[in-house]
């Protein structure tokens, strides 16, 4: 249920237009995740930035949810687009160790997962709702549940205070996600 927006830009699907979501990202059945660039020390969140080679752009076929309509904007109002961002940049990525080596990795196929992991404690502790669409429950929440991601491009779209089309609604801020 949760979908990396991919890595190479606003273009995904590498044919030249704005509206190059990728599928199944661009589906409104699924969780769309974008990529940031994250700035924290181990204890401290200090801000995030998109990053550069995010996918994250609306879909030329499908259209937004009921629930994230309303906030779309521009030529493509109407249109699907991504939910929220997590780290996906490879310089800030995660770190893991692989026969000796410690490696980082990056990519919008590290930011899905770790949306996936914060809804999976989001669920465990009664913030969110298993029975309902994650992304109704994640535009039902307010503004102060996410750090809002308005600095930095996709090669396509900027992003802006709240909802973009480069990050959706940025990343949650666990700390502040209201319980149901």
């Amino acid at each position: 249920f949760s979908v990396s927006t991919g890595d190479h830009g606003s273009d995904e699907c590498g044919d030249g237009g704005l509206d190059s979501a990728s599928y199944p990202a661009s589906s409104p059945y699924v969780v769309a995740v974008a990529g940031t660039t994250l700035n924290a020390s181990p204890t401290t969140y200090s801000r995030e930035t998109e990053w550069i080679s995010s996918g994250g752009s609306p879909s030329s076929f499908e259209s937004a949810p009921s629930w994230q309509t309303g906030l779309t904007y521009g030529t493509y109002a109407g249109s699907r687009g991504p939910d929220v961002a997590f780290d996906a940049n490879p310089s800030t990525g995660a770190i893991y160790y692989n026969y000796g080596e410690l490696i980082q990795v990056g990519g919008t196929s590290l930011a899905a997962p770790i949306f996936t992991g914060a809804w999976a404690r989001l669920i465990a502790n009664g913030a969110a709702d298993p029975d309902t669409p994650a992304g109704q429950q994640l535009y039902a929440w307010p503004a102060s549940a996410f750090h809002d991601i308005n600095g930095g491009n996709n090669h396509g779209y900027i992003t802006k205070r709240g909802w973009d089309w480069a990050s959706g609604r940025g990343s949650l801020d666990l700390g502040n996600v209201p319980l149901q």
